[in-house]
């Protein structure tokens, strides 16, 4: 759930109610064949939990800043242990896909080259773009720069909202954490980037829904 919807309860209840179809049956179909379930007791879990949930033992007795980056944004919480404090709550729009569309937007300017969104991924997380087969000059000392700026405006707008980084163990997740992997290394040398980031909150949320369940 987002957090923007987590931290306020009306706003929890509409998003729980949508998810759960108003107490009606959920119609869907998977390859043609149709498929009718129903949902109840739905557990709600913020994002931005990064792998807290799923490494319990490592987590349980320290202070976590968990940098979850994604497609549509990037949020921040911060753990006491296993206990998120919901005032450090906050959301920045700089999610992955603006950077894209930063890159998208120079390539065509620049280079007078047209990229897709499946071009981006590819050409951001290799740091520069080929054209025709063969590496376009100067592209990646301009990528680069844009990720790196991209970066600082997501830490930029977690120190206005009260972030200091300071005494914490920083932990990067979502797929935007690829994506930025050297960006992050540059500026936190010391913060950890979750195994697999893309899924570092499912994990946790699957460890969550085994303790609701006695599993």
């Amino acid at each position: 759930m987002p957090i923007s919807a987590y931290k306020d309860a009306s706003s929890k209840k509409r998003y729980l109610e949508f998810i759960e179809n108003f107490n009606n049956p959920i119609m869907i179909e998977v390859n043609g064949v149709p498929f009718m379930f129903e949902l109840r007791n739905t557990i709600t879990v913020f994002e931005g939990v990064g792998s807290v949930f799923h490494d319990v033992n490592v987590t349980k007795n320290i202070n976590t800043c968990v940098v979850d980056v994604g497609g549509l944004n990037a949020t921040l919480c911060q753990f006491d242990g296993l206990t998120p404090n919901f005032n450090s709550m906050v959301v920045s729009n700089n999610g992955c896909n603006i950077l894209k569309g930063k890159i998208g937007r120079m390539i065509n300017e620049k280079f007078n080259i047209a990229v897709e969104s499946n071009d981006l991924e590819r050409i951001i997380h290799d740091g520069y773009l080929m054209y025709e087969g063969a590496i376009v000059t100067d592209s990646h000392h301009l990528i680069e720069q844009i990720k790196d700026s991209h970066f600082q405006e997501i830490i930029s707008f977690a120190k206005s909202r009260g972030y200091t980084f300071n005494n914490t163990n920083i932990t990067f997740c979502g797929g935007g954490a690829l994506l930025l992997h050297n960006c992050i290394k540059e500026h936190f040398p010391h913060a950890k980037i979750v195994v697999n980031p893309q899924f570092a909150n499912v994990k946790s949320f699957l460890q969550i829904l085994k303790i609701k369940n006695n599993v």
